[in-house]
């Protein structure tokens, strides 16, 4: 709500971005703070190596990397298309550019969101409820906050 309020009153993006955040690392912040009353005798630490221990397949991951790159392809492709332009898409496609929406994504993102929703929302429901229900579940809270990832918006020329 607050980050809306921002933008409606013309906050400077850089206040908008700095919102958005605090509020993707809310959840992590929260559970941190909360964490000895959650799990009373377990060290954070013990318990971030516990969510982590899992390991992922390598060629699961070169699939995962390989659908998101044909996807930004695809994307900036359609994008400078409908906008008839071609500098759209070289403007987009910059390595810098791209390497720095990716580490905001980052910082914005998975960093600040997994310990506090998938690492004790989502294990937490699933006690409760199947793994779907609580996928649902998580998903909907998390949808119902305002989110605005991606790329700048205002690319200097």
């Amino acid at each position: 709500m607050v980050i809306g309020i921002s933008i409606i009153l013309g906050a400077p993006e850089s206040v908008t971005n700095i919102l958005q955040i605090i509020s993707a690392w809310s959840t992590t912040l929260a559970f941190v703070i909360l964490f000895k009353k959650i799990y009373p005798g377990l060290r954070l630490k013990d318990f971030v190596k516990e969510q982590f221990a899992p390991k992922i397949r390598l060629s699961v991951l070169s699939i995962a990397v390989i659908i998101q790159v044909i996807i930004i392809a695809v994307t900036i492709f359609l994008l400078s298309i409908t906008n008839d332009t071609q500098n759209l898409a070289l403007s987009f496609t910059g390595l810098g550019l791209l390497f720095f929406a990716f580490l905001d994504t980052l910082v914005r993102g998975p960093l600040g969101e997994e310990l506090g929703w998938r690492g004790y929302a989502l294990n937490e429901l699933q006690k409760k409820y199947s793994p779907l229900k609580s996928a649902l579940i998580t998903g909907g809270l998390w949808g119902g906050g305002t989110r605005h990832y991606g790329l700048p918006r205002a690319i200097p020329e």
